[in-house]
């Protein structure tokens, strides 16, 4: 997408639902030149079992 089309608005959304989905945290802040930065971390080990059974790669 070109930076002079508007978007749809769905993008943050999407993000945001995912990094709940697997128990992160997504940070956004506004800077000072316009603009923003948008922060994701997501949890590693366990899987919180929301998306189903992980199978560790040993098992595989």
């Amino acid at each position: 997408m070109r930076s002079d089309q508007a978007g749809v608005g769905l993008g943050l959304t999407i993000v945001r639902s995912t990094v709940q989905a697997h128990d992160g945290t997504l940070t956004i802040e506004g800077r000072r030149d316009g603009g923003l930065r948008v922060s994701v971390v997501l949890p590693t080990g366990e899987a919180s079992g929301r998306l189903g059974d992980v199978v560790p790669s040993e098992a595989l």
